[in-house]
């Protein structure tokens, strides 16, 4: 994937999996569609048009996102990963030893 600005606007979450606001840009985008969404339920209520604009707003936010992001994931899991694979590479070592 061709990211569409120099820096990512978006970058891995700590915990859980997905995608977090790591730059000012990307909190204005995140701020942006709660915005939107919060408004277009104040104005038009519990109503087809509402869940419209808001659906409309939760897919600009996913493309954005998408685009200007460099990976999705957990840093968490990835230090853990991490840490296994070298268990695992020091276990294999060991057992030659044996």
């Amino acid at each position: 994937m061709r990211r569409l600005t120099e820096k990512p606007w978006f970058g891995k979450r700590h915990f859980g999996w997905g995608l977090q606001p790591i730059t000012a840009e990307g909190w204005i985008v995140t701020l942006l569609f709660i915005m939107i969404a919060l408004s277009s339920l104040h104005y038009f209520g519990d109503t087809e048009i509402s869940t419209g604009i808001t659906l409309t707003a939760v897919a600009a936010l996913l493309i954005i996102a998408y685009f200007t992001s460099d990976e999705m994931g957990s840093v968490v899991y990835d230090r853990l990963k991490a840490k296994y694979k070298r268990c695992k590479a020091s276990d294999k070592r060991r057992q030659k030893n044996i």
